[in-house]
């Protein structure tokens, strides 16, 4: 028979030690017998029922501010009695999820995740500033002008910078004056939960003049396009995983338009980082643009939430766009949480990637875990590590569609090793999938013309195969028990 005293669990809630040692002083002695047959779960549920109903107006903490809460097993932003009653109702239970209360994600509910719910306890996460911002119209003709408004929530302050300057109210509205050129506006708006940034462009036409500008980091921004602007100078954030163009956060909506991106000027970033890690960024679109050299990666496309959340991105399109040879990836997706995808490249002109040997990843094209993916009507040059990387990490159908791109291992950009090793395809791990209407060409010395490891059900149905050696180099290459895949 066991016996679990309240003073023992109640010294795991957080509050001053004196409040804390009153009420041990003055609680009655009480104790829960557990009756034979009586579950764990029960039991616990139990000892915290009386727990609260014992102690009463003593548990009434001072809340505190958090910017994230591993004991909110409901999503209601505060950790609560709600989530103490999760946790005890699924209390020794494993393979848990955190909505079951795996606070640690450790995959049991035990001691653990008490803890940090008793550390956590009366928190709340204080809300982030939001911020609408637009311009009315968003096109003008040289000459003309447009008026800003925006309003925000949980802000004390903005900030104004881009094509304008100063402190701003958090609400209100006013006029660019005479526009000659594309001009994007920012505001920046602050509160005690944070900054949020947000941006819109006036597009002028008739002016013919391409706008410059500097690095951009984009967080939580949203509606925003940028039409004719010529992006050059060094990133600002990350170094090596950080790009000339930042976007992260919650941020949507967002276009880059006949845009320039010129060489990451800090050594070692991308032209373009796109980062979220339990956030969602969705619906940004590059078109007509183009990505010149980069010490790292052209555009990548990172997904670091944790698995089974359902954070990630989705629709990060890449239109008609021009990649100079990259010292690593001309594009990259990754995905690690398993929610993200739904993502098009079409009509691009890929000039090979993995110039020199300064950084270690020169594949082409890679798509690393993302679902639902389409990739149309690119075209795609020699890469010194191969020029299609693709794997997925689940048995589940990838969902993806490849249908008439070119790959072509005979187009080779100045600074491009091609090598024994550098396959036009490779494929791990792959289920299903359309690759229909492509044409795939090998060039000596490359051993292989396509690399399958671990592949099913892959339909290559009327894709083509070309390597002037002919014979076995025709053939792809199907290993690690590769199997149902049709050519």
């Amino acid at each position: 028979m066991r016996q679990i005293t309240l003073a023992a669990i109640l010294f795991t809630l957080p509050q001053h030690q004196d409040n804390k040692t009153d009420i041990i002083r003055t609680m009655p002695k009480l104790r829960l017998r557990q009756k034979p047959g009586m579950s764990h779960p029960r039991l616990l549920l139990a000892v915290l029922i009386l727990i609260f109903a014992s102690v009463g107006t003593y548990l009434l903490i001072s809340s505190r501010a958090a910017s994230t809460l591993t004991a909110d097993f409901n999503s209601d932003s505060v950790v609560n009695v709600t989530d103490l009653s999760i946790l005890a109702t699924n209390w020794g239970r494993t393979s848990t999820t955190h909505a079951q209360g795996d606070a640690n994600s450790d995959g049991t509910i035990n001691i653990y995740d008490l803890s940090i719910l008793a550390s956590q306890w009366g928190q709340a996460i204080t809300p982030v500033p939001t911020v609408t911002f637009n311009a009315s119209p968003n096109s003008v003709t040289s000459g003309q002008s447009s008026t800003l408004t925006w309003s925000t929530t949980n802000a004390t302050s903005c900030t104004a910078s881009g094509a304008w300057s100063g402190s701003k109210s958090t609400s209100g509205s006013t006029s660019t004056g005479a526009l000659t050129s594309s001009s994007t506006y920012t505001l920046s708006c602050t509160g005690s939960g944070g900054t949020t940034q947000a941006s819109t462009t006036v597009s002028v036409s008739g002016g013919g003049t391409m706008t410059t500008s500097g690095s951009l980091t984009l967080n939580n921004v949203h509606d925003v396009v940028y039409d004719n602007v010529d992006f050059e100078g060094a990133g600002t954030n990350w170094g090596a995983d950080g790009g000339l163009i930042l976007i992260e956060g919650n941020s949507y909506n967002i276009t880059f338009r006949n845009c320039i991106i010129g060489t990451n000027q800090d050594g070692l970033g991308n032209a373009v980082k796109i980062y979220t890690a339990n956030t969602n960024i969705h619906d940004i679109t590059f078109e007509n643009c183009t990505i010149k050299y980069q010490p790292r990666m052209g555009i990548e496309v990172n997904d670091r939430s944790n698995a089974g959340n359902g954070y990630g991105y989705q629709r990060v399109n890449i239109i008609n766009c021009t990649f100079e040879a990259s010292a690593g990836e001309a594009i990259s997706y990754d995905d690690d949480g398993g929610a993200s995808g739904n993502s098009t490249v079409s009509g691009n002109l890929i000039k090979g990637a993995g110039v020199g040997s300064s950084y270690t990843y020169g594949e082409g094209f890679e798509i690393n875990g993302p679902h639902n993916m389409t990739v149309t009507g690119n075209t795609f040059w020699a890469a010194r590590d191969g020029i299609w990387n693709l794997q997925m990490h689940d048995t589940n159908d990838s969902g993806w569609v490849f249908t008439n791109n070119i790959v072509d291992a005979t187009k080779i950009a100045d600074g491009v090793t091609w090598t024994y090793d550098s396959n036009p395809i490779m494929a791990f791990n792959i289920y299903g999938g359309v690759f229909s209407g492509n044409t795939i060409t090998n060039n000596a010395p490359a051993w292989a013309i396509a690399y399958m490891s671990g592949d099913h059900n892959m339909d290559w149905r009327t894709t083509t195969w070309h390597d002037a050696r002919g014979g076995s180099y025709l053939v792809p290459q199907q290993l690690n028990g590769s199997s149902g895949n049709q050519f």
